[in-house]
């Protein structure tokens, strides 16, 4: 939510993490006046159950509650499951980043940014 919270100043992050996290920064930049999904994971036992589907259902709403006209998420490219469920949702992917390679990071190939239309505020469906 554009301007709604203010991040770390770089003086208060190590550059590896501003490296590492600067693909995502880049691609949130360009959904402006979108509501921004930072996270959403549901531990494995849980899955399959429709929890995900609720928890974007409800920022869904909560988006149309502030007026916002779109939805935005990020994830990984190489994950075509997960990128082919966000897109049954109504997602189209606008943009990518190349991932930077680190020791932890279990994925390689390109953040890409996912944004969902959601119509006039205060109305259902697009």
């Amino acid at each position: 939510m554009d301007g709604k919270v203010q991040p770390p100043r770089d003086d208060e992050l190590g550059e590896e993490r501003i490296r590492l996290f600067r693909p995502v920064v880049e691609l949130e930049a360009e959904a402006p006046g979108t509501y921004f999904v930072n996270v959403l994971a549901v531990f494995p036992e849980y899955r399959h159950g429709g929890l995900a589907r609720r928890l974007i259902a409800l920022a869904e709403s909560e988006a149309r509650a502030v007026g916002m006209r779109a939805l935005s998420l990020t994830t990984f490219e190489d994950d075509t499951r997960l990128v082919g469920y966000y897109q049954r949702l109504g997602f189209a992917v606008v943009a990518s980043r190349p991932l930077v390679p680190h020791e932890r990071l279990q994925v390689a190939g390109n953040f890409i940014l996912m944004v969902k239309q959601l119509g006039d505020p205060g109305h259902d469906g697009p």
